[in-house]
């Protein structure tokens, strides 16, 4: 069985920040990353890099 190609995931919306989620609400959109303690969670009306 061959093995598969090593692939990586670059977070198009912020440059650190794992287990990134996007979701959009009643016009606004909510991203969310973990920290090392935490879930930080960001909204904005507007789906734009937070570099």
């Amino acid at each position: 069985m061959p093995n598969p190609a090593a692939t990586t995931f670059t977070n198009p919306l912020k440059n650190s920040g794992p287990d990134p989620w996007v979701t959009r609400r009643n016009g606004f959109y909510f991203y969310t990353n973990t920290t090392t303690r935490n879930i930080s969670l960001l909204e904005n009306t507007a789906h734009e890099s937070s570099g």
